[in-house]
């Protein structure tokens, strides 16, 4: 999918032919059965909430441009298919061009959360100190006797490499942990 951005309008293209036989005004105007050319994939999309519905979009867009005042046009493309809204050109264009045209102000820089630093501190002391009492322990395994998941090892794990306090020699399934500091706070 493209989005192209002009001064008049913006266009919104997507790859792949509009079916055949079918104008996309119907689908805003009649109600229409959704045209899945691949239903599996359809359905894989819409159970994992990548897509709410079928065959709503072009009605909902079109409910929208008009709540807003907002003319839009369907295209047909020779390899795919184009929605393109038009932007409000009409008294204060002016005003509406120079604000899009304005500089954003920086943003504040974010403070870090330390209580969460302090925590990842507190798990890679304690992940340093179990690898050091076994060397070849997985990381399933440290998080099991730390009691914290998976992904927070993981990150325990890559900012102790990160300081090159630690590093894994051999592959995951038949390696094993190095240490190379001496201090579990370190």
């Amino acid at each position: 999918v493209e989005v192209a951005i002009y001064k008049s309008f913006i266009d919104i293209y997507s790859p792949g032919i509009f079916p055949e036989n079918v104008e996309p005004e119907q689908f805003v105007d009649e109600e229409l059965k959704p045209i899945r050319r691949n239903p599996l994939i359809a359905r894989t999309l819409y159970y994992s909430k990548d897509m709410e519905s079928f065959a709503t979009g072009l009605k909902r867009i079109s409910a929208s441009c008009k709540q807003a005042g907002v003319r839009y046009e369907f295209k047909r493309e020779p390899y795919g298919f184009t929605v393109r809204f038009y932007r409000h050109c009409g008294k204060g264009w002016e005003k509406d061009l120079a604000v899009l045209k304005k500089q954003p102000e920086k943003q504040p820089e974010k403070q870090p959360n330390t209580r969460k630093s302090d925590e990842i501190e507190k798990r890679a002391a304690a992940v340093i100190k179990i690898i050091k009492q076994n060397p070849y322990i997985s990381r399933r395994e440290i998080a099991d006797s730390l009691g914290i998941t998976v992904t927070q090892v993981r990150t325990a794990i890559y900012l102790l490499k990160q300081r090159n306090s630690m590093y894994r020699e051999g592959s995951d399934n038949g390696g094993y942990w190095v240490v190379t500091t001496d201090d579990e706070n370190n």
